[in-house]
């Protein structure tokens, strides 16, 4: 980005002809513009990744947190201009086989090193970021184990230390998705972001259901910024259930059904640990 801005600053290349800005275009629609917004907001997804890992920061944990969570913050806001502002000056639109990244490198550098460079350095982030979830579930998982909400076995850990169980079976259930929509990610990306809407919405306004209990210090300010993350992050599920539901439907199904599932687990352990007390022994 910052090469491909400097190579625009000093006139290096030509931009494209466009429509003057506030020139009509016909065919767009607020639903268009609805969808487009949808997609995007999906990108976002992923800075949670902090603020559930805040205990492996070094201390003082909170505050070192804030300032990665500001660092990349920034750092998505400077690609978003940068890349938008580029593909505007080099007429990149979206194709069918290439990305607009790959397109707006091989403008920038051309056929080169450093347009492979770029291509290996995103296939090497997406496998990072492929990564995450088999990081992050075994590590919930056995949080809900411990809570009853799942079964035991996922808190048994390898002979590496790792919870083995459930990256088998998340591995399984990925496989399971891979297969059923053939790899094509234009259809897991919106089901996979209308996913991670649904518990940003429930977190932020648990916050707020905090705030007003306890009312600490300061809690009014805070209070408004998870009401205003809340509704935010409420507008974006909504627009793409309407806008993309033919591709979500599944996730209002197995949600549920998921719930359901671990409440199940829950009175299961429940009616053990039940029938096992020493009091109902002596009664007997």
């Amino acid at each position: 980005i910052g090469y491909g801005a400097f190579k625009v600053v000093t006139g290096q290349t030509t931009p494209e002809v466009h429509a003057s800005i506030g020139t009509a275009v016909p065919g767009v629609t607020l639903f268009l513009f609805l969808r487009a917004f949808s997609s995007g907001a999906s990108s976002l997804t992923g800075i949670e990744a902090i603020s559930n890992a805040v205990m492996d920061f070094k201390d003082p944990a909170p505050k070192n947190a804030v300032k990665t969570l500001i660092a990349m913050g920034t750092i998505l806001a400077l690609m978003l201009v940068g890349i938008v502002g580029l593909s505007y000056w080099y007429g990149i639109v979206p194709k069918l086989q290439t990305t607009v990244l790959s397109q707006l490198a091989a403008h920038v550098f051309g056929q080169n090193v450093a347009f492979y460079f770029i291509q290996a350095s995103t296939v090497c982030i997406l496998i990072l970021a492929a990564n995450t979830g088999f990081t992050a579930f075994p590590l919930l998982a056995a949080n809900m184990a411990q809570d009853k909400y799942m079964p035991h076995m996922f808190t048994v850990r390898g002979d590496r230390l790792g919870y083995s169980n459930s990256m088998i079976i998340l591995g399984g259930v990925a496989i399971v998705l891979i297969m059923l929509f053939k790899g094509r990610t234009d259809s897991l990306i919106p089901l996979y972001a209308t996913g991670v809407f649904i518990p940003f919405t429930l977190a932020q306004y648990g916050m707020v259901v905090k705030w007003v209990k306890e009312r600490p210090k300061g809690w009014f300010f805070k209070l408004i910024a998870n009401a205003i993350g809340g509704t935010i992050t409420l507008v974006v599920f909504m627009i793409f259930l309407i806008t993309k539901f033919s591709q979500v439907w599944p996730i209002l199904i197995f949600l549920p059904l998921v719930v359901m599932g671990l409440l199940r687990i829950r009175t299961h352990y429940h009616n053990i640990a039940e029938e096992l007390r020493t009091d109902n022994f002596f009664k007997a």
